[in-house]
């Protein structure tokens, strides 16, 4: 009879740091390597710029309803006339005609659908020629915009809501035209002055200036001023389904700036669903601005 004695198990081999790098995936494992790949773009096309440089207009239009929360056209920085437009967290521009132009620069220089905002120069007058926003289902925010060198000739905007923080158009005396299809508001002590080009505020209003659904409220807070040097009797035309302007201690001022003329300058307020709104005139003179009485 023959004793069999077990063989000692062979030593199984230490892993090493070396050998961890030679076999990530163990011996005899898979030999596939690890690669970065590019994440897709979560950029929401919204806004198409068109400019084509100094003298043109700038137009701004919406993609799709709603595409763009809140647009927000403003002068960012005091005393540098750089206009800004900014469609915000997670939203660029749609590529359209216009990807470079002289006095534009896009986050991503060259890249708008890459890119949240763009900068336009206007410090020489007339850079500019006119500013036109459709954005029929989009929020608009205005302001600041100071334009001291009157670089640009008019605003005209259309938008779901707008809301004012300042506007100043009357180094070029252009005209400003804003309407909403919802509310329109002219927020507390912001001011809007056209010296003498007209103003139109319209709430409830479609870009084509037919009345919507009867709910927009035209809404001017307090300390809020709209002014204007325009002689004629359309010099500020104030619209909508309600309108709400602040006559509190601190009231809203709407009117005429001084100026030398004694012709008198009226604010029309209109009705926007009459088909022939019968308009009530307030008229005050040209001397010192209009305060609207409780």
């Amino acid at each position: 009879m023959r004793l069999l004695v077990p063989s000692e198990p062979s030593p199984r081999r230490k892993s090493t740091l070396e050998s961890r790098k030679r076999h990530p995936f163990g011996r005899g494992g898979s030999s596939r390597r690890l690669r970065l790949e590019a994440m897709e773009s979560r950029c929401l096309l919204a806004v198409t710029l068109t400019w084509s440089g100094p003298g043109s207009a700038l137009s701004l239009t919406e993609g799709a309803p709603g595409s763009t929360p809140t647009v927000v056209i403003s002068e960012p920085t005091p005393g540098v006339s750089t206009l800004e437009i900014n469609l915000g967290t997670g939203h660029c521009f749609i590529s359209g005609p216009t990807t470079s132009a002289t006095g534009l620069t896009y986050q991503n220089p060259g890249s708008p659908t890459t890119s949240q905002y763009a900068m336009i120069d206007i410090s020489s007058a007339g850079n500019v020629a006119s500013l036109l926003a459709t954005l029929p289902g989009d929020g608009l925010t205005l302001g600041q915009i100071p334009d001291l060198d009157a670089g640009v000739g008019s605003i005209t905007a259309s938008a779901g809501t707008i809301a004012v923080t300042g506007i100043s158009t009357a180094s070029a005396n252009g005209n400003v035209n804003l309407s909403a299809t919802g509310n329109l508001t002219v927020d507390a002590g912001a001011v809007i002055q056209t010296g003498g080009g007209t103003i139109s505020l319209a709430a409830d209003v479609n870009a084509n200036g037919t009345g919507d659904d009867g709910l927009g409220t035209l809404s001017i807070d307090a300390e809020a001023v709209v002014t204007s040097t325009n002689p004629t009797a359309n010099a500020i035309t104030l619209r909508g389904a309600d309108i709400n302007i602040d006559t509190s201690d601190d009231p809203a001022i709407i009117g005429a700036q001084s100026s030398l003329s004694t012709t008198r300058t009226r604010a029309r307020l209109a009705n926007s669903h009459r088909r022939s709104p019968t308009s009530r005139r307030v008229g005050w003179s040209s001397a010192r601005p209009f305060r609207v009485a409780p």
